[in-house]
């Protein structure tokens, strides 16, 4: 493990409120997530093949092959879409599916086999980048029987090397995380010089749609989700190999906060190290918690905060040699990053 810097210790559209009323109420009267049988229309894929898939219908750097996301009816056939899948109603979601291809959107649905507490159903672009009616909007994978509140989120798939990678498997190996969603083109996919589909800085995409959505729905359930991004950055010796931040431009964190203790599990594993922007760790250090990379312009984060809940919001930067060893399956990074996992399962309960 490198040597780390000083470093501080201290210590879109919506459901009606009805719908909000509806699922509050099953939720407190023990609405148990119905199992989801198979259905004709769903394609059936193991978790190497979706991610092989998905990879595929990434619209690549300068392709310009991203569609921004202004149809609010478009929008919420999404939404139905989704929510049809959480609350385990798989002839509701083809009947979004069946109103989104209506509207020009060419999505499928898609069940996994041989995931942790499944079934996992999901949805993705059955059109490849630079055919017809192909938006770069991404997929979105849901475990309706999850109690969890942890949703795994890809912003920069393929920029990041390997996020989406780390975004799966913490997914696949979390029996109660209910989503994970993946953006759906590289961040300058339409260019450096015009970056609407890097999802992390703009809103007219389906991932920042359906991060609101699942924000707005655990608010009304009494049970607001985490919402864990994965980010790459590059080797700094002046750094720890990964920087967990909420995105607030002054964080101020008690010492048992979830992200001090996530900081602490992945410390003392030993593989790697982690900070915490604004996070002091200890007499040595000089930092206070000042890293580069903390998330400060991520507009999920900031549209989290508009609703309260800036601290369900967790931003990690996860240097490129940590990643390389993970999808390498070997080295320090490759346990740290099992480490990294592990503990947002415990400190993000």
């Amino acid at each position: 493990m490198k040597s780390l810097p000083r470093r501080p210790r201290n210590g879109a559209q919506w459901l009606r409120v009805g719908a909000f009323a509806l699922l509050a109420a099953l939720s407190l009267f023990g609405f148990q997530t119905p199992s989801l049988a198979a259905e004709p229309g769903v394609q059936v894929l193991a978790g190497d093949e979706f991610v092989t898939q998905f990879r595929a219908s990434v619209g690549s750097k300068n392709s310009y092959t991203f569609v921004p996301l202004t149809d609010s009816t478009i929008a919420t056939s999404f939404q139905a879409l989704l929510e049809s899948l959480l609350m385990g109603d798989l002839s509701a979601a083809q009947d979004a599916l069946t109103t989104l291809d209506r509207l020009g959107v060419r999505y499928k649905l898609v069940q996994l086999e041989g995931v942790n507490n499944g079934p996992v159903y999901g949805f993705m672009e059955r059109v490849a980048p630079g055919t017809p009616d192909y938006r770069g909007w991404g997929a979105v994978l849901v475990r309706p029987a999850a109690t969890g509140a942890r949703v795994y989120q890809a912003p920069h798939v393929k920029a990041d090397l390997y996020t989406e990678y780390l975004a799966f498997d913490a997914f696949a190996n979390d029996p109660e995380a209910p989503v994970v969603l993946f953006a759906g083109a590289h961040r300058y996919a339409n260019g450096r010089e015009n970056p609407v589909a890097d999802v992390a800085h703009n809103t007219t995409n389906l991932f920042h749609v359906l991060t609101m959505y699942l924000a707005q729905r655990g608010s009304a359930l009494g049970r607001p989700y985490w919402f864990i991004q994965f980010h790459g950055s590059r080797d700094r010796d002046s750094e720890p190999d990964i920087v967990g931040s909420n995105g607030a431009d002054n964080p101020q964190f008690a010492p048992a906060a979830p992200l001090v203790e996530l900081d602490a599990a992945v410390d003392g594993a030993g593989y790697v190290g982690m900070g915490v922007c604004g996070w002091r760790e200890g007499a040595r250090d000089d930092q206070d918690g000042e890293y580069r990379l903390c998330g400060t312009s991520n507009v999920q984060g900031d549209a989290l905060e508009s609703l309260g809940l800036r601290e369900r919001f967790v931003h990690l930067e996860i240097e490129r040699h940590v990643r390389n060893d993970y999808r390498a399956g070997e080295g320090e990074g490759y346990n740290g990053i099992l480490s990294l996992m592990a503990g947002l399962q415990t400190a993000l309960d």
